[in-house]
C-alpha cells in the first residue's frame, strides 16, 4: 500500500531530476601549472581568470602550482594569469561544449620597483629629525 502512494511521488521527482539535468550545459574546464619561467618552480597563489563579457570565473593555483577553472560555457573567453612579481600573461582561447584544455604557464619574474619610495622616505625622516633638532635647540 505505501509502495502504491509512493509511486507517483518518485515518477515525479525522478522526471524533475531528468529534467533538471538536461536543462544543465555541458561545460568545459581549464587546467594546468604556473611555475616561474626562470627555474621552473611552482608558483602557490597565482591567480587565473576566465572572463568573458561580464563572465568571470578563476582560481588559485595550490602549493604545486595547479589550478582547475570549471564550468566554462562553449565560446571564446580571455584567460588572465598573474602573480605578485611575475609579468601577467593574457591569451585569448576558444572553449567546446564538454572540452578539457590543458594550460601551463610559465611567468616571467619582473622585479617590484620598491626602491625609491623607501629612499624617499628616509630622506624625508632625516629632515623631520634635523627640524625637530633645530627646534629643541633654539628652545634652551
Amino acid at each position: 500500500m505505501i509502495e502504491n502512494s509512493l509511486r507517483p511521488f518518485l515518477l515525479v521527482v525522478g522526471t524533475l531530476a531528468g529534467i533538471s539535468m538536461a536543462a544543465r550545459s555541458p561545460a568545459a574546464t581549464l587546467s594546468g601549472f604556473v611555475t616561474d619561467a626562470d627555474n621552473g618552480e611552482a608558483l602557490t597563489l597565482a591567480i587565473v581568470a576566465v572572463e568573458v563579457e561580464g563572465t568571470r570565473l578563476g582560481s588559485v593555483t595550490n602549493s604545486s602550482g595547479y589550478y582547475a577553472v570549471k564550468d566554462i560555457g562553449a565560446g571564446s573567453y580571455l584567460v588572465a594569469v598573474s602573480h605578485i612579481g611575475y609579468q601577467s600573461r593574457r591569451d585569448t582561447l576558444r572553449f567546446g561544449a564538454t572540452e578539457d584544455v590543458r594550460l601551463d604557464v610559465a611567468l616571467e619574474p619582473r622585479p617590484l620597483d620598491i626602491a625609491e619610495e623607501t629612499v624617499v622616505e628616509a630622506e624625508r625622516r632625516e629632515e623631520l629629525e634635523q627640524a625637530i633638532q633645530s627646534s629643541f635647540i633654539a628652545l634652551q
